[in-house]
Parts: C-alpha cells; structure tokens; sequence
C-alpha cells in the first residue's frame, strides 16, 4: 500500500466538512469496498486543505471529496503498479457547494493540487521486491533501477559478522586472528569497538592463548566511552584471566549503546595477577602499527593508559592513549 500527500486549496466563504475516501475498482482484484482515510473540518476561504490518500498499486481508483451536506467532488487516477503509481487530479472537474454551517449557501471550486492548478501529476515509484537488486558493498553508486527499495533490505555482508558467531559486535573478525600479546600488569588496556546498529553489552569475550598465574589484586573488564569516561566494570575476573582459550566476562552494569550518540566504545582489560600476566589473541600481527594506521591517539583502535601501578578501572584522557596491538574482544 502506497500511502500519497495530497494538499488541496478550496476558495470558500465558509467552513466545511471533508471526508476523504479513496474507492478501490474491480479491475483486476474484485476489490470493491471504498478505503475511507481520513476526515477533517477546514477553515474558509483559500484555506489550504491536506489529506492522505492509500493507492494500492495496480488498480484503478477515484479519489471522493465529500462535503456535508453537500455532492461529493470526484478525482479520477490510475495506478498502473510495476512502472509505478500514477496520480492525477483534476482540479476544477466540479463545483463545491459548502453546507449551512454559517450563514447560507454559497458554491466553491478546488483551484488548486499541491500548489499547481489544473491536471497534476505525481509519479510514485514502485517498490522493489528483487533481492538481486539490492547490492552488496561496492564503489558508490546512485543505482539505475528507478524503483524504491522496501524498508526491510538487506544488503549481502562482504565477509565475517559478529552475528555470525552469535556476538553483537566485536572489534575485528575471527579470522582476522593470528598472534598473541602478554598484556602488562597494572596497565589499562582499550580495545575498540564500533556501533553499527543499537545494541546492549551486558558481556565480553575474548580468548587466552596462555594462562596468567597468581591470586589478583585487581583484574577487571569494562567499557569506556568515547570521550574516556568509564561507563561500567566487571567483578574480579582472575577466573578469566587464568583460564584458557574462550572466556566470558559478565558486565556489573549493561549498557545499552546508540551509533548516533556512541559510534564506538573502548573494551577495557586490566590484569593485577601476582606471578603471571595472561597472553590474549590478537587481531593481526603483534605490533601496535597497523591497527592504528591512520588514527589519531584519541581515536585508536588499540591503545593501552598507565604504567603498571593502575588496580581499579578508571576513566582516562583518550589523547594521552598510548598504541598497542589489537587483542581480539567481542561483545553480547
């Protein structure tokens, strides 16, 4: 269902009901029922009447004005469906004669149909049902279809998703792994990760390579935010840190995380282990270079603050970030 604007300008001398309705042909569907839209009292003289009119594509219809008291005034028009839905109205086809709201009897015409008088057009694309239409990532395009796309597309992922795995974001793919990083005791580490779609972290994942050893002093999983502050933590996570391969880490507080308010967010890592640090996978090789190619500190994707004398999460000042290398985390 095609859902039109449509604006009517009415020179009148008084106040008048309108009830539109759009009134659906046989042609091609049996469909007889009139759609009755929308109702409206209107002020006098010139006023500018809107009303919203429903084309099912394919069908012949006729728009009826109706006035209280008074004849209805048709607009005829044909929706033609897969070239798109056409409109015309016809704007002097009659005379309008108000009914007795005030002090008598008086004849009007529709001058006018969104601003223009006469025969108005308006074309209205079709939508477009062809998956194969919808194109995966590429060099930009403005598309050469002609036809609106449904608000339900999808387009073709170029590789690995976080949903592929059953995450909801993560900051790189899987198989972008392929070293390991020892982290250092004391130091805070950041790993980015970006805001596609809304989402609420409540956990966060990430894989030992070797285990840490020794009773913590502090170890802890968080999230920060762009501008550094500190938006919740973990409880104690030595469990985590000296275990092995994957392991999950719940969040004290969820955060519920908006791409046009919070295009990213910061992981953080922080290990107080007594006897050894725990190795983490990493995204890449083990240098710090390459994720941050191009970033500035505020804005790396890596990045790591203090100098090991740090045992509670904190909230930092992300251009004195210095750059480390990606250790892999994903999110739910």
């Amino acid at each position: 269902m095609t859902t039109v604007a449509v604006t009517m300008t009415v020179g009148v001398t008084t106040r008048y009901w309108m009830a539109p309705v759009a009134d659906q042909s046989t042609t091609g569907s049996g469909v007889t029922a009139p759609d009755i839209v929308q109702g409206y009292i209107y002020p006098a003289d010139g006023a500018t009447s809107q009303m919203s009119v429903q084309l099912d594509p394919g069908y012949d219809w006729d728009v009826r004005v109706s006035f209280r008291n008074a004849p209805p005034v048709y607009f005829d028009g044909f929706a033609p469906g897969s070239g798109g839905d056409l409109l015309e109205l016809l704007t002097a086809q009659g005379w309008v004669p108000d009914g007795p709201v005030n002090d008598g009897p008086n004849s009007s015409v529709v001058t006018s149909v969104n601003g223009v008088s006469g025969a108005v057009v308006l074309s209205i694309p079709a939508i477009d049902q062809t998956a194969t239409d919808i194109k995966g990532l590429g060099i930009q395009s403005a598309g050469s279809v002609g036809s609106a796309a449904d608000a339900g597309h999808v387009h073709g992922a170029p590789g690995w998703l976080p949903g592929d795995n059953n995450l909801m974001a993560a900051c790189d793919s899987l198989a972008a792994i392929s070293s390991t990083f020892i982290v250092v005791k004391g130091v805070q580490y950041m790993m980015k990760v970006p805001v596609r779609a809304p989402i609420t972290v409540s956990s966060v994942s990430f894989i030992v390579s070797t285990s840490g050893a020794g009773a913590s002093t502090g170890s802890f999983i968080g999230l920060m935010s762009p501008s550094g502050q500190l938006l919740t933590g973990s409880a104690d996570c030595a469990a985590q840190f000296t275990g092995a391969n994957a392991q999950t880490v719940s969040l004290t507080t969820p955060q519920s995380l908006t791409p046009g308010t919070t295009p990213f967010f910061w992981v953080l890592i922080l290990s107080n282990l007594a006897t050894t640090q725990p190795t983490f996978r990493t995204a890449g090789t083990a240098t710090s270079a390459l994720p941050n190619l191009g970033l500035t500190a505020a804005n790396f994707r890596a990045a790591s603050q203090g100098s090991g004398s740090i045992t509670a999460l904190q909230s930092v000042t992300p251009s004195a970030n210095s750059a480390t290398p990606l250790i892999w985390v994903g999110t739910n």
